[in-house]
């Protein structure tokens, strides 16, 4: 059985149970301003604190309840929330999830605005907290989101540190290592897919919402994504010469990136390309009662081992209003990709 391996080095992480986490780390990462623009050309920071909702979220935030935190001794992240089951653990011990919240978001409303709140009756949910600039918290994902070049070139700082909690997670309760699993939106959404892309020699499966790019993966890759067509903050590419900056489409427009998740992108992971299976699903609360809004695509000609779920969600924003159904299909999705 493979075993998730660090790419350059892992944070040495103790387990402390029940210690409330320090005060959030300054960081230089995102600017609080109104257009959320990073400082640098090639850094950009996600507006996404819920600006292009359409209606209230179908599942409001729901905290977490931490049974003990995964502390970093460096002193650059908080103590990280973790929540055990209450339920009886599996034979083969818990399922883990590693949850990503939004830019300006929080830990403790990673799962329920991604519409994923219930993941933590059946699995051992990490839950970590970015670092802060002033009052947006982010995760540097990689060198497009979401923080300077300058802070932490290799841009491995946060990616390290998260790989980190999963490895301290496993030597300190009994996990089952075929089903480790990373979700997030928005920012969190390229702190999931990067995670998933960490390392050759394992899959971690992931469910991730709201376009990031697809990013460079050396190894195959699980991934449920989902892009709402009228996300204004990552532009769903649709060839539209509308798109600020042209097509394809950019995040906050700026063209300084590779193109973003949708139907017609032609090279996700290395694919040749998405085929419609003609199933539809209505996931979304706030797209004014048209039905089954989101249509499955799944990605071809990818190497062997990969495979992606992408839907297409016409009329969705940057953060959909998730319908049970997006839960239930999706935890479904998690349990038939483990080792």
């Amino acid at each position: 059985m493979k075993k998730l391996f660090l790419i350059s080095f892992v944070l040495a992480l103790a387990t402390v149970a029940c210690v409330a986490p320090d005060a959030p780390i300054v960081g230089n990462g995102p600017p609080t301003d109104a257009d959320n623009w990073a400082d640098s050309p090639n850094d950009v920071a996600i507006a996404d604190a819920s600006s292009d909702d359409a209606t209230p979220d179908a599942h409001p935030d729901v905290n977490l309840t931490c049974t003990t935190y995964l502390t970093d001794p460096t002193g650059v992240h908080v103590p990280a929330c973790v929540s055990v089951p209450t339920g009886t653990m599996p034979p083969a011990g818990w399922p883990l999830v590693i949850a990503f919240h939004r830019t300006s978001g929080t830990s403790g409303e990673a799962l329920s605005r991604l519409g994923l709140s219930s993941l933590s009756s059946w699995a051992i949910i990490i839950a970590p907290d970015g670092l802060k600039n002033g009052n947006t918290q982010y995760f540097d994902a990689n060198a497009q989101c979401c923080d300077t070049a300058v802070h932490d070139p290799t841009h491995l700082r946060d990616l390290d540190w998260a790989v980190g909690l999963i490895h301290q997670e496993q030597a300190a309760t009994a996990i089952d290592a075929t089903q480790l699993y990373a979700v997030g939106l928005s920012n969190g959404d390229w702190m999931s897919e990067a995670i998933a892309c960490y390392d050759p020699t394992d899959i971690v499966a992931a469910v991730t919402s709201s376009g990031s790019p697809p990013a460079t993966c050396g190894t195959p890759i699980w991934l449920r994504k989902a892009h709402g067509t009228a996300d204004a903050t990552a532009f769903y590419d649709d060839n539209d010469p509308a798109c600020p900056g042209g097509p394809p489409c950019k995040l906050n427009g700026n063209n300084n990136f590779t193109h973003y998740y949708s139907a017609d992108d032609p090279t996700p992971y290395g694919c040749t390309g998405f085929s419609a299976t003609g199933v539809t699903k209505d996931y979304d609360a706030s797209t004014g009662g048209v039905g089954a809004e989101s249509a499955e695509y799944v990605a071809t000609g990818c190497a062997t081992g990969t495979d992606i779920d992408f839907w297409k969600m016409t009329g969705s924003t940057h953060s959909p209003s998730w319908k049970t159904l997006w839960s239930t299909d999706t935890t479904t999705w998690l349990h038939a990709h483990h080792r």
